[in-house]
């Protein structure tokens, strides 16, 4: 586990491309990254123009950024004071995988991590 505080986006996307090659390599282990974003809307590959209730600038000129992202989903919200857990785990091996050797189950793991998270919480109401 690595905590870095407050961090951009951006450097965190790049950070992450750079250890996930790493993992792939064995260069190093599985990583769980801890760290809060100063206030950032991502934009997914499912967001459409309306999803935000006002143009790029105007967020800008409140100092938010907006920053599109490959990843899935719509619009999501990442500010200061909200923990944001990135793992960087080589998933081959790791529970029940699909038969083709080129992929991996990431719906899977982000679910197992959506109910470990739920249970975590439920257990302190």
């Amino acid at each position: 586990m690595i905590r870095l505080g407050r961090r951009e986006y951006a450097e965190m996307v790049e950070a992450q491309e750079r250890l996930a090659a790493e993992r792939l390599a064995g260069d190093v282990g599985d990583l769980l990254l801890l760290l809060e974003h100063p206030p950032t809307y991502t934009l997914g590959r499912r967001s459409e123009p309306g999803d935000l209730l006002h143009g790029p600038e105007w967020y800008r000129a409140r100092g938010v950024e907006i920053a599109e992202t490959p990843r899935g989903g719509k619009v999501t919200y990442h500010g200061p004071g909200q923990l944001v857990a990135y793992p960087i785990v080589d998933l081959r091996g790791v529970g029940d995988q699909p038969a083709r050797a080129d992929r991996v189950d990431v719906a899977w793991f982000v679910a197992s991590l959506e109910r470990a998270m739920a249970a975590a919480l439920a257990g302190w109401g």
